[in-house]
């Protein structure tokens, strides 16, 4: 990134303070927020904002230790909804996967020692990236960089933009410690009363606590094995009276996905199994489609779709890599 001199750094702010009004562009502001964190020439380190620990802590490494470290935080794309793409194992491996795991745990743990954490634009897209990492890390260091986001005394909504990030991740987490950090969130007011968290949360509980015989079918499918269970809580959680009393966060594009990513998770043990029972589900509900309202059963096909789309791409990954 080039580097600013004093002036731009002026307008900069200037720019930043221009566009500090809401329906503002959120790429525009998280770009020109991440600018001013990387600027040499800027004094200002962001306080009272979480980042600026951050900032002053890569300012005090040594300069190759330092530019290894913005290389890997330069990749951030800053887009809004945020990029759910994987990070390039280069430039992880280019860091050392022991100096990020250091470098999480290090500036997760000062976030959740922050009374009252507060978030400039600069800290949502570099807590949003943070979490991206702990994802691509799949390790337990990142599981409680990810646990330690969820634990902060979060207090204002405001500064939760990074939920959007964080969910999608936590669905490709093993499901105890996906629950873990997703029952962290419930325990917190502010987190708890955004409705992404609180349907993942509720949707995860069912699918890991409920046995055959609890089975209630949204769609009355007979339920007779874990998969069909499984699926029965997925079509109640895709229901389109979930979203209209708790609509998403802007920056979740895709609602569904955490769900789908925390289901998928767990069809790994018998994945054909879930691909055929998916295909059953899909099968029963064309056949019946005139007892269903039709929002009600495009909702359940769209989701279905996606879901024996994701099963049958997780089959042919685990195939070629064997």
């Amino acid at each position: 990134m080039p580097e600013l001199d004093d002036v731009r750094v002026s307008r900069l702010q200037q720019l930043a303070a221009d566009l500090a009004w809401p329906g503002a562009c959120r790429t525009a502001q998280f770009q020109i927020g991440w600018m001013l964190f990387r600027s040499e020439a800027n004094p200002d380190h962001g306080d009272p904002c979480w980042s600026a620990i951050v900032r002053r802590d890569l300012q005090s490494m040594n300069p190759i230790r330092r530019a290894a470290w913005l290389a890997l935080l330069d990749s951030n794309d800053h887009d809004y909804p945020f990029s759910t793409a994987e990070i390039h194992s280069t430039l992880l491996h280019s860091l050392g996967i022991e100096e990020i795991e250091a470098g999480l745990l290090s500036w997760t743990l000062a976030l959740v020692e922050t009374e009252e954490p507060v978030l400039s634009h600069a800290g949502v897209t570099l807590l949003a990236f943070l979490v991206r990492i702990c994802g691509a890390l799949n390790s337990d260091a990142a599981d409680e960089a990810l646990y330690r986001i969820a634990c902060a005394k979060w207090w204002s909504i405001s500064d939760c933009d990074w939920v959007a990030a964080y969910l999608p991740v936590v669905g490709n987490r093993p499901p105890h410690r996906a629950f873990a950090c997703l029952e962290a969130l419930m325990m917190n007011p502010v987190t708890a009363s955004i409705g992404d968290v609180s349907r993942t949360y509720h949707a995860t509980l069912n699918l890991s606590l409920l046995e055959v015989s609890d089975a209630q079918p949204p769609d009355g499918y007979p339920v007779r094995t874990p998969e069909h269970l499984r699926l029965s809580e997925f079509l109640k959680a895709s229901e389109p009276s979930n979203w209209r009393n708790s609509p998403s966060l802007p920056g979740i594009a895709d609602p569904m996905e955490p769900i789908r990513r925390s289901l998928l998770e767990q069809s790994k043990v018998n994945p054909k199994a879930w691909l055929r029972a998916i295909a059953e589900r899909y099968a029963w509900l064309r056949r019946h489609r005139a007892r269903f309202a039709p929002d009600m059963l495009l909702f359940w096909r769209v989701e279905l779709r996606k879901l024996l789309r994701e099963a049958g791409q997780n089959i042919c990954f685990e195939n070629s890599t064997r």
